[in-house]
């Protein structure tokens, strides 16, 4: 280092500081596994939140939030509940 000047420094010094800070939150990023490095919301998660906006909204509003979810890339319906006391469950026939 003693034959660099002081542009060279500089340049280092920034090079260096940069690095560390990508460092420092991609560590940030593996703490938090919750979180992804991609941007895009994952499939799951889009459920999630679908079934959390369907849950709090009117039923008489749910059908156009469908229609909204739907043109966001989601395949979403509504279909009614199981009467209680019927399962869900369907035998499979051979």
């Amino acid at each position: 280092m003693l034959k660099l000047g002081l542009v060279a420094r500089i340049i280092m010094i920034v090079a260096v500081a940069l690095f560390v800070i990508q460092l420092a939150a991609f560590a940030a990023a593996q703490l938090k596994p919750d979180t992804s490095l991609n941007p895009e919301i994952s499939p799951a998660m889009q459920v999630k939140s679908a079934i959390h906006l369907l849950d709090a909204i009117s039923p008489e509003a749910q059908q156009q939030a469908v229609r909204a979810l739907n043109a966001s890339g989601l395949a979403l319906s509504l279909v009614d509940a199981p009467c209680r006391g019927k399962s869900m469950m369907r035998p499979i026939s051979p």
